[in-house]
This record gives structure tokens, C-alpha cells and sequence, in this order.
């Protein structure tokens, strides 16, 4: 399962009720830190996830609602004592960013800081490890921006511990046959795969797209989609100011889900207009029905 914390549903103005962009993807091993608005750290301790357990963040844009919590955040993790390296994926310019904020201020970390600049222009894998991958999916905003899509990655068929026994399976023979071998057992008889496996549990996956135009293409790594978060920074009638400013309506956000087949929608990146959400639910169900919108505080999962 992956479970995504929202820390801010708000666009670039906040509100007492909104904070500006940031969102908390927990997987099963880790937690990844996706944008980090004005304030973020004071949202993860309000809703009690640990700062340091955090040691990947991907940053969208350099907008300020974005990533203007990062300094305050990346400080507050080393006067905590923090010794796990962090890494930070992010547009060009926000390494620059940074290290000038730690060197006017004389600032030091107790703990090594990786930037990795990330190409908005393609889509590509910038991150893995043995559970998860990570890509950029290139958005149509005012400046170069990049939403980002979390994989998990396929595990292994499962052998049924009946055929083990039946069998007579040597352990040094069990990794090839979850990999998809058949087996040859002593008497020279091939055993095919699929009478000693079943398939593991379905690969998830979480995308996050904020700031920008709805795209007219959905990228081929965000097909079935299980949980798709979404930017509907307008309701419908607001439509061109939304396009002068290179963000989405609801209704445009729902239409792009339904391409994607995705599972499940998060609407988010609310203007500070709105006071009640409702509409944007009532706007886009009638396009995509499993849609929901984003709370300071809300926990969504792919499940």
C-alpha cells in the first residue's frame, strides 16, 4: 500500500485552513516529502509524522508555495541532530537557492545534503531502490515544473509451500523459480512455473501533478494510476483565468484522470477564493466519479 498525508491543499495565497503545497508518501520502508510550502514542518509535527524519517524530497517548481518550508525544514532536521544523508530532486536553481540561504545565514548541517537537478523537459527514472521507483513527468506551467509519479516495483511470484514439499525444492532453487523458472526436479521432469507460483500482490503507484495546464496527452507511466492527485486550482467558470495561468478547473482534472484510467482522484492547489470544496467534487463527479478533495491533514491510500 502507499498512504499519501496531505500538509497543504492551498495554492499561492495560504490560508488559516490551507497551507501551501506538500504532501507526505509513505510506503511500506520510507517516507518521500513531495513539494514543502511555507509552514510544512510545523504540519508534520501537527499531525505527528516524524521529520526525520523524510530522507528523499522531490520539489515540483521553484514557486514560492512550493518550497519557501525547505530551509526551515533541512535546519530544523540538523539541530535535531540529524546524521542520514538527504536528497533533494528538484528543478534547476534550487541547490543555488539553498546554499546561499545556508551561507548568508552561516548556516551548517550536522548531515550530507545531495541536490539532484531534475530535467522537466522528459520524463524519466530518477530514483530506485529495492521497493520503489520514482519519475518526473514534465507539467505545463508559467516556468519549468515537474510532477512526479512513485512505483512500486513488482515483487516476486510466491511459491505454494505445498509444491515445495511435493516436489522436494532445494532452497538454493526457490529465488529462480519466484523470478519465473520452472523446475527440474530429480528424476529430469520440468515442473512449469505456473504449477508452483502465483502471482504476488498488484504494483502501486501514486502520481502528483501540481502546477499546470491540464495536459493534452496523459504519459504512458501514469496509465491505470491508482491514486492521482491532481491540481484544480478553479471551478469551470473560471476557465481562462485558469489557462492565462497555466493551471487546471476541476472538470479539466476529472477529464484527465478518465484518460488516465486512474483509480482514484485528489483534487488540490485550491485557490483561496473558494471557501466550500463541494463544488469541485460536484464538478468533476460527473466526469470521473471516484474523485476527492484535498484536506490539510486528510490521509489517502491506494487501497
Amino acid at each position: 500500500m502507499i498512504s499519501v498525508l496531505v500538509l497543504g491543499s492551498g495554492s499561492a495565497t495560504p490560508r488559516v485552513d490551507r497551507n501551501p503545497s506538500g504532501i507526505l508518501v509513505n510506503s511500506a520502508n520510507s517516507s518521500f516529502l513531495v513539494d514543502c510550502g511555507e509552514g510544512t514542518q510545523l504540519q508534520l509535527r501537527k499531525y505527528k509524522q516524524s521529520l526525520q524519517r523524510i530522507n528523499h524530497i522531490f520539489i515540483t517548481h521553484l514557486h514560492a508555495d512550493h518550497f519557501l518550508g525547505l530551509f526551515g525544514l533541512i535546519s530544523t532536521q540538523g539541530m535535531l541532530g540529524r546524521e542520514k544523508p538527504l536528497q533533494i530532486f528538484a528543478p534547476k536553481g534550487m541547490e543555488e537557492i539553498i546554499k546561499v540561504q545556508m551561507k548568508i545565514t552561516k548556516s551548517w548541517l550536522t548531515y550530507s545534503l545531495s541536490f539532484h537537478e531534475v530535467d522537466c523537459s522528459k520524463s524519466a527514472l530518477i530514483w530506485e531502490d529495492k521497493e520503489m521507483e520514482v519519475y518526473n513527468v514534465p507539467l505545463d506551467h508559467k516556468i519549468a515544473c515537474s510532477g512526479y509519479v512513485f512505483k512500486q516495483k513488482k515483487k516476486p511470484r510466491n511459491i505454494l509451500p505445498l509444491k515445495i514439499e511435493q516436489h522436494k525444492i532445494p532452497v538454493y532453487a526457490r529465488k529462480e523459480i519466484k523470478l519465473g523458472a520452472d523446475f527440474v526436479d530429480e528424476k529430469g521432469r520440468v515442473i512449469p512455473n505456473s504449477e508452483l507460483t502465483v502471482d504476488s500482490e498488484k504494483a502501486l503507484s501514486f502520481a502528483y501533478l501540481s502546477d499546470t495546464k491540464v495536459l493534452n496527452e496523459a504519459p504512458t507511466i501514469l496509465n491505470d494510476v491508482d491514486l492521482l492527485y491532481h491540481e484544480a486550482t478553479f471551478l469551470n467558470d473560471m476557465a481562462d483565468r485558469a489557462e492565462a495561468t497555466h493551471h487546471s478547473t476541476a472538470e479539466q482534472a476529472a477529464e484527465f484522470a478518465a484518460k488516465c484510467a486512474a483509480k482514484k482522484l485528489i483534487l488540490g492547489h485550491f485557490s483561496s477564493r473558494y471557501d466550500e470544496l463541494h463544488e469541485f467534487v460536484s464538478e468533476a463527479k460527473p466526469i470521473f466519479a471516484n474523485v476527492h478533495v484535498a484536506e490539510d491533514g486528510k490521509w489517502f491510500s491506494t487501497e
